[in-house]
């Protein structure tokens, strides 16, 4: 997939600085996700009344690396959000297309129209 800078503006066309932002907040969905398993873990592992072996340690603390690589791009992102000018526009239609999961499209394009627009939507919840 190849993503260009708009040359002549579209409808879809978005500031870069806005999909930034809708990506810092997905990612922050994400570590939110990642500290809740990570409580859950901590949980099942104290009620199992057995010996931690080194097998499921050496994995919680990849859980806890990988929430705290979550918290390290969500920072990046916001931070390099603002220094991006308001003239770096693109059209993130092909991208979103690309993505696997119906939901992962749709919430990011819901994202960048929340951070273009100020608004924010009501969402979806799943029930399991």
């Amino acid at each position: 997939m190849t993503l260009a800078f708009a040359q002549t503006p579209s409808t879809d066309d978005v500031c870069l600085s806005s999909i930034l932002d809708a990506v810092s907040t997905e990612v922050d969905d994400l570590l939110a996700t990642g500290d809740r398993l990570q409580s859950l873990v901590g949980d099942l592992v104290d009620k199992s009344g057995t010996a931690i072996s080194t097998h499921v340690l050496v994995e919680a603390q990849g859980l806890d690396a990988m929430v705290q690589r979550l918290s390290a791009l969500s920072a990046f992102l916001q931070a390099l959000s603002p220094a991006v000018p308001a003239h770096w526009i693109i059209d993130p239609t092909a991208a979103a297309q690309g993505l696997s999961l119906a939901d992962s499209a749709r919430r990011f394009a819901c994202r960048v129209e929340e951070h273009t627009s100020g608004k924010i939507t009501s969402g979806e919840i799943d029930l399991f």
